[in-house]
């Protein structure tokens, strides 16, 4: 008997995106990225995309686990130069409980709220509950691009070039 998965995807009210919708990636090198989402699916797309412009990625599967994989980065490095987090986790930790843990570890952490539920509070005054951005699911990889350009000035978006990726 062979075991099939059904994986759903949130239907968008926008127009189909043509060709010319894709993303063009600049060269250079990006930060490090916490992202934590309880849906792995969400996980490795979002991580794929963030790798491919050039970030190096750390996942996380709810608030505690990104919690901890924020402790456990060296303390003479800062630990993460952004997190993405999931408003909403079924069965854990969600993205607000998350931040206001962070803010004890770092009080300077720079986090991005991301949700699929538009009438949050938190996507609707994100900066109120003490968030640099914002992601509302589904979005597409030019939105993210653009917002990492805006709460991330000091990073450049784009996969590393040889000379980059050549230095020690």
């Amino acid at each position: 008997m062979t075991r099939r998965s059904i994986l759903y995807i949130p239907v968008s009210a926008g127009q189909p995106h043509s060709a010319e919708s894709k993303v063009e990636l600049a060269s250079g090198t990006g930060g490090t990225v916490l992202v934590m989402d309880d849906e792995l699916p969400v996980r490795d797309v979002l991580g794929g995309t963030l790798h491919a412009l050039g970030y190096t990625v750390t996942l996380a599967r709810d608030g505690s686990e990104a919690v901890a994989r924020f402790k456990s980065r060296p303390a003479e490095r800062r630990p993460f130069n952004l997190v993405i987090l999931d408003l909403t986790v079924r069965g854990g930790m969600g993205g607000a409980a998350a931040l206001s843990r962070l803010k004890k570890i770092d009080s300077e952490v720079r986090a991005v709220a991301m949700s699929g539920y538009s009438n949050s509070p938190i996507l609707a005054d994100h900066k109120a509950y003490e968030f640099i951005g914002r992601l509302e699911k589904p979005f597409l990889a030019n939105e993210l691009k653009a917002l990492l350009v805006e709460v991330m000035p000091g990073t450049r978006v784009g996969p590393p070039t040889e000379a980059a990726a050549s230095r020690p």
